[in-house]
């Protein structure tokens, strides 16, 4: 008996029907929705990606870091670069499954999609809604490791590296300050020759970030001054 014979009895006995045309156009339909939803995600990350790159001070992360692995966690987003990259296999696998599926090398479908959400990532990020959505994401719990605030704490609580931050809670005078920083221990700063930002303002409330080195216990000379926000 041959494979064909085989088949066909098969389907007999089990009674196997083909489904009907609209089920497959409707998967199609789902599958295609899903590809397009994802594009959009990914092109969310691509965007997200290039403001917190753009946000990152480097000078100052490999100074504050201990080694090149810490420096790399410390300016690259990590959180995004994955769902990035889960984005893309997941739209891979969805396009294979599609009609046009078939027609078209892995190193061509992937290739596109990079491109489609670069493009997308691009359009994005010039209407400059990535604050909104870094500002979202640091509220969350579960992913404010993710955010620019979180990496900017991250930087600048290393006091014995160089780099403090905090709100200032009390002027003293011209050449001291009182700083709390985020590990809610308080700081004598002194700035008498401190190289000050433009934007930095020294006033009870303001947060700034303060590079230097530490005198004392809890005393900090600092060299430069810098406003909160880049």
């Amino acid at each position: 008996m041959s494979i064909k014979d085989k088949i066909l009895i098969k389907i007999k006995d089990q009674e196997i029907k083909p489904k009907p045309r609209w089920y497959w156009r409707v998967l199609q339909i789902i599958k295609w929705t899903l590809i397009s939803f994802l594009l959009i995600l990914s092109g969310c990350a691509v965007s997200a990606t290039m403001y917190l790159l753009h946000e990152r001070e480097w000078d100052v992360a490999w100074q504050a870091a201990n080694n090149f692995g810490e420096y790399l966690l410390m300016i690259l987003p990590i959180f995004w670069l994955v769902f990035l990259s889960l984005a893309l296999i997941i739209i891979y696998y969805e396009y294979r499954q599609t009609k046009e599926g078939y027609k078209y090398q892995i190193s061509s479908v992937i290739g596109i999609t990079i491109l489609i959400s670069l493009a997308l990532g691009g359009i994005i990020y010039a209407f400059d809604i990535n604050y909104d959505i870094d500002q979202q994401v640091n509220a969350q719990p579960q992913f404010n490791y993710s955010s620019t605030e979180f990496h900017r704490r991250d930087v600048w609580s290393r006091p014995s590296r160089g780099f403090l931050a905090g709100e200032i809670i009390l002027i003293s005078d011209g050449q001291r300050l009182n700083l709390l920083d985020f590990n809610h221990q308080q700081w004598q700063v002194f700035y008498q020759h401190a190289q000050i930002r433009p934007r930095a303002v020294l006033q009870q409330g303001e947060l700034i970030k303060v590079m230097g080195q530490v005198n004392d216990d809890n005393v900090f000379n600092a060299v430069e001054i810098r406003p909160w926000q880049k």
